[in-house]
């Protein structure tokens, strides 16, 4: 990828500096990187500065109603709040707006994105909230899998089917045996309750917020 591209996605992606590039009419080698992994994933353009964005005006009703709801979720009352609006309306904005305003607070705030593309992938929102929730910082698939396994250990979860089922919703290496023993209905009924204590157990430990953008593309 050119300097340009990187510069737009160098948060979401792993890349290493590639030997710069003779090209033709350039006096001087160009820059070019390779791209070795992704880190994250979102849509739009996520290395847009926020600086280049226009003032946040019109929408004080609808950010005061999601921290309304924060404050209930907050005292126990799990909430459910859908954004609905045409494309170009401003809904991630106005997330962004209500994430900005949790810094500092002690809520949690996990993302998930849907994309266009990862329609045939399944869990693919999920697996944004569960690197998250796992911490899961690397690129490296050695440090993703250590991080799942402390996770996982850290709410006694040790079971090695268990670890397995989690790094398999991560696209992570599995050993081949170690999900032999259990049917594909199994599997998706165990996977459903690790995902569940997984979020329940971030909850337990301060207020959460999950978000889950851009349902139109089903993930």
């Amino acid at each position: 990828m050119s300097v340009a591209t990187y510069r737009l996605v160098h948060e979401e992606v792993q890349v290493e500096a590639g030997t710069p590039l003779d090209i033709d009419g350039r006096s001087t080698p160009v820059q070019v990187y390779a791209l070795l992994g992704l880190l994250r994933r979102s849509a739009g353009v996520p290395g847009r500065s926020p600086q280049a964005w226009s003032p946040f005006v019109g929408r004080e009703r609808e950010l005061a109603l999601l921290h309304e709801r924060l404050a209930a979720a907050t005292a126990g009352q799990g909430q459910v709040v859908g954004l609905v609006g045409e494309p170009g309306m401003g809904k991630t904005r106005l997330l962004t707006e209500f994430r900005r305003h949790l810094s500092g607070s002690q809520v949690t705030y996990y993302a998930g994105q849907c994309l266009s593309y990862g329609q045939a992938t399944p869990y693919h929102p999920v697996r944004d909230m569960l690197q998250q929730i796992c911490a899961i910082t690397q690129g490296h698939d050695t440090a993703a899998s250590a991080a799942v396994r402390q996770r996982l250990q850290d709410m006694d979860v040790g079971a090695a089917e268990d670890v397995a089922l989690v790094l398999q919703v991560l696209d992570l290496p599995v050993a081949p045996e170690a999900l032999t023993s259990l049917h594909p209905q199994e599997r998706k009924a165990r996977t459903f309750a690790l995902l569940r204590h997984l979020i329940l157990h971030a909850a337990q430990r301060q207020p959460l917020a999950l978000a889950v953008e851009n349902l139109h593309f089903p993930g």
